[in-house]
């Protein structure tokens, strides 16, 4: 069963601790629940960090394949995951403005206000979430022989 640990965000960082593992899918609720098959592990990390200029952050890194559902013909299809996301931490509204003007221009790198505790598990989930794709479909040409086929342009 999945440990779920909650931390202080910024201490975790400050003290630069490292949260790793493997679970089951079925361990995530909300993942198992959008998911056809929910089996299957998910490797992850959580590792905290200040960067070089001073700023807390939380490095979340996922590998996984998940089973979809293709759109185009509504079959079952993997879903190879691997994602690498930088969190600054903030501790409110005002500093994350400030943090997502100065910190994350990059498309991998988020501010996250985490005024209290951290639910690490729950982030590692969030993340994973976030990485699927909006319309999941199967390369072109690559629907199994003999499955309807939705025009999706």
């Amino acid at each position: 069963m999945l440990q779920r640990p909650s931390v202080d965000g910024f201490r975790f960082a400050q003290a630069s601790q490292t949260w790793r593992g493997t679970a089951d899918i079925r361990d995530y609720a909300r993942l198992a629940e959008a998911l056809p098959e929910s089996r299957g592990p998910i490797m992850y990390q959580v590792r905290g960090f200040v960067d070089s200029e001073w700023r807390p952050c939380l490095e979340v890194e996922v590998e996984t394949a998940l089973t979809l559902v293709c759109q185009r013909c509504l079959g079952n299809m993997q879903w190879p995951l691997k994602l690498r996301r930088r969190l600054y931490l903030a501790h409110g509204e005002d500093e994350a403005e400030r943090l997502e003007a100065e910190a994350a221009p990059s498309p991998d790198a988020e501010v996250l206000v985490a005024g209290g505790v951290v639910d690490l598990a729950a982030l590692v989930e969030d993340e994973v979430l976030l990485g699927l794709p909006l319309i999941p479909r199967h390369e072109e040409g690559q629907c199994p022989a003999g499955a309807p086929v939705t025009d999706l342009n």
